[in-house]
């Protein structure tokens, strides 16, 4: 076989793996009929970890039946059911912390959010973020995340929150608080992401 016979062989294979391997990951070629919604992962863990390790590793539970706030729906401040979570991890001392800081944020009180935190300059990240110029507005209104990682000895939290911009219009979002104990047992807010 001569070289030009070889190298149109290789270019015919490759193509057709690779036509073969994308062929399905276009979804705008699927009629509406068609789409199916991907299926959730179980946790963020899950999906990065060995299914097997994530399950030993995490005690994790997710909310995937909350709607999105429109502007009809929009109030300032926070609304979360914190006793529908019934993780035994997840105990008053946490609870408090965080209804204190959300608290804080839903009111625009930069002094009272900054008490609750873990003293880090890492944490000026959710400062800037919730406290930044323009008149922003938050309702925080349900858990979407509660998981608890023995092996890191941290308890994450996703909070979903809606954002009322200067200019009326509500962009729902979703934070992430880690959480962790202190020298003396205490927990404490030691990232928001």
């Amino acid at each position: 076989m001569n070289t030009f016979s070889r190298k149109t062989l290789i270019l015919s294979l490759v193509g057709t793996l690779l036509l073969s391997a994308c062929g399905h990951s276009d979804s705008s070629l699927q009629s509406a009929d068609d789409r199916k919604d991907p299926p959730a992962a179980e946790s963020p863990v899950s999906a990065l970890a060995d299914p097997a390790q994530a399950e030993a590793d995490a005690d994790s539970t997710a909310n995937e039946n909350t709607e999105e706030i429109g502007e009809s729906d929009f109030e300032p401040g926070v609304f979360i059911d914190f006793d529908a979570r019934e993780e035994s991890f997840l105990n008053e001392e946490i609870i408090s912390k965080m209804k204190t800081n959300l608290k804080a944020i839903a009111d625009r009180d930069r002094e009272r959010f900054k008490e609750i935190l873990q003293d880090d300059p890492a944490q000026n990240r959710g400062l800037s973020y919730f406290f930044s110029a323009g008149d922003k507005q938050f309702m925080f209104y349900d858990l979407d995340l509660v998981e608890q990682h023995e092996d890191l000895g941290q308890i994450r939290i996703g909070v979903l929150f809606a954002r009322k911009q200067a200019d009326d219009s509500i962009v729902n979002q979703g934070i992430t608080y880690f959480f962790m104990q202190n020298e003396t047992n205490e927990w404490e807010i030691v990232n928001i992401d």
